[in-house]
C-alpha cells in the first residue's frame, strides 16, 4: 500500500483555490468609480451630482470621496463638472479711495485688504468691526459681503463688483461715498 503525503494534498488544494479565485476575480472590470474631492465638501454637492446624473447612476459619499456605482466612461459629464467645482479659493485685493481729494474725515480708510474667497477678513475701528467676505459669481464678477458690527446693531451689505473696475459705493457705516476696486490676485488652484 502506498501512503499519500499530506503536503501534496495541501499544495493541490491551494493551487485549486488560487485558480478558482483567479477565474472569479479576473477579467471583469469594476463597476465602481471613486472620486476624491480636495477643496469642496461632497455633501454640499450632492444635489448637483444627482441632477448631473439624472437618476441613472447611484452614488454614495464617504468622507471626501464620492463612490459612483458605474464605470468611469459612463460618468464623463459628471466627472468634468466635479473637476470644475472642486477648485481652491481665489485670492483678491480690495482697494479703497476717497472720491474727493479734499475730503476731511476722522474715519480712516485702509488702502487695501487681502481677501481669500469664502473666508472672512476683519477690520477693527474704534466704534465698530467690519468683516469682509468675497464669493465669485462668474469669470469677471464677485459678490462682496460687508458685515459691520457696532454696539447697537449688525448691518450686512452685499455689493456685486466687477474685477479690476472702480465702483462708487456708500458703505452702511459711512455717511460719504467711497470708491472700491476688486482685483483678482491669484486664480483658484486645481
Amino acid at each position: 500500500m502506498v501512503a499519500k503525503c499530506k503536503s501534496h494534498s495541501i499544495c493541490k488544494a491551494l493551487i485549486n483555490l488560487a485558480f478558482i479565485a483567479c477565474l472569479s476575480g479576473c477579467g471583469q472590470p469594476t463597476n465602481k468609480t471613486i472620486v476624491t474631492l480636495h477643496f469642496k465638501d461632497p455633501a454640499s454637492l450632492e444635489k448637483v451630482i444627482q441632477e448631473s446624473l439624472g437618476g441613472g447612476v447611484e452614488f454614495a459619499i464617504a468622507g471626501q470621496e464620492i463612490i459612483f456605482f458605474a464605470r468611469e466612461n459612463e460618468l464623463n459629464t459628471t466627472l468634468e463638472l466635479l473637476s470644475l467645482l472642486d477648485k481652491g479659493p481665489a485670492l483678491y485685493r480690495l482697494s479703497f479711495k476717497r472720491i474727493s481729494k479734499n475730503h476731511y474725515s476722522t474715519e480712516t480708510l485702509p488702502h487695501t485688504l487681502t481677501l481669500l474667497e469664502g473666508k472672512f477678513s476683519s477690520r477693527s475701528r474704534p466704534n465698530s468691526r467690519s468683516h469682509y467676505k468675497i464669493e465669485r459669481r462668474n469669470k469677471s464678477q464677485s459678490l462682496l459681503l460687508i458685515e459691520t458690527q457696532t454696539k447697537k446693531n449688525l448691518q450686512n451689505q452685499f455689493i456685486l463688483m466687477t474685477h479690476g473696475a472702480w465702483l462708487e459705493v456708500q458703505p452702511a457705516t459711512l455717511n460719504n461715498s467711497i470708491k472700491m476696486k476688486l482685483d483678482l490676485l491669484e486664480e483658484p488652484r486645481d
